[in-house]
């Protein structure tokens, strides 16, 4: 049988959009409601949050973007 593991406690209110972006190896997302982006890294430590004050539909990488 299969198991199932938390990668990453985050207490959003409408979390949704994972991207996983292959450029930087990191895991983005984006807390719709709470109007956040959410940068994980492969190993599920969080690299930054990013409170945008607005509701998020989503997120995708943008090339030669350091952020």
């Amino acid at each position: 049988m299969s198991s199932v593991e938390l990668f990453y406690q985050i207490d959003a209110i409408i979390g949704e959009g994972a991207y996983w972006d292959w450029r930087t190896n990191e895991l983005l997302m984006v807390d719709i409601t709470g109007g956040r982006v959410i940068k994980l890294s492969p190993s599920g430590d969080l690299i930054k949050e990013y409170q945008l004050g607005n509701k998020v539909g989503a997120v995708i990488g943008v090339e030669n973007s350091s952020d």
